[in-house]
């Protein structure tokens, strides 16, 4: 198979981007109650959204053992990572 008919392929078959922020929510290796919490001090909605700063989020969670820098917080939480990326459109989803 040539270069251009991978590309192509690969532009034909999107896959969904998703960033390690949110492998970790939507994964097993956090409990349900921590999840839930994590997601209140990320949704602009809930009352604990500024409770907790990024910086405070990532550095909790280095602690626990996970590889989430505040940057990678601040993207997730400001929809600008992968996650929120529709590969299909080629733009960010809202």
């Amino acid at each position: 198979m040539s270069i251009a008919e991978k590309i192509q392929l690969t532009i034909n078959s999107p896959k969904k981007r998703i960033c390690k922020f949110g492998i970790l929510l939507s994964g097993s290796a956090l409990s349900k109650s921590d999840k839930e919490l994590i997601l209140s001090v990320l949704s602009p909605d809930n009352e604990n959204y500024s409770a907790v700063s990024n910086v405070q989020l990532s550095r909790i969670l280095r602690e626990e053992g996970f590889d989430i820098s505040s940057s990678l917080v601040d993207r997730h939480k400001g929809r600008k990572c992968g996650c929120y990326y529709d590969a299909s459109l080629g733009k960010k989803q809202r």
